[in-house]
């Protein structure tokens, strides 16, 4: 997905200039691969993200799909959640 691009995977947030979200339920990795991560751990990373004022790409703006009547997050969701923890922690620090 990244050939010619210029851009190197990292694992750690702490390690990364911006997120590119383009799925839901993985952390994709320097290998290729994916490892496959709960909302919860993903939550997480976003956290991490935005204390660190990283800029976020979203591949799919999406909030949610419908499959069999059952509603799944998708990537625009990490938008709505980015911006409640950017607006959270400018009001801690107030």
């Amino acid at each position: 997905m990244f050939q010619g691009l210029d851009l190197n995977v990292v694992e750690n947030v702490e390690e990364a200039d911006f997120v590119l979200a383009h799925g839901t339920e993985a952390l994709g990795l320097p290998s290729g691969s994916v490892s496959p991560r709960t909302i919860d751990e993903l939550e997480k990373i976003l956290e991490k993200s935005a204390a660190r004022g990283l800029p976020m790409i979203v591949a799919n703006p999406d909030y949610v799909t419908v499959e069999a009547n059952v509603f799944h997050i998708m990537p625009g969701t990490y938008i709505y959640i980015s911006k409640c923890l950017i607006v959270s922690s400018t009001y801690d620090a107030i």
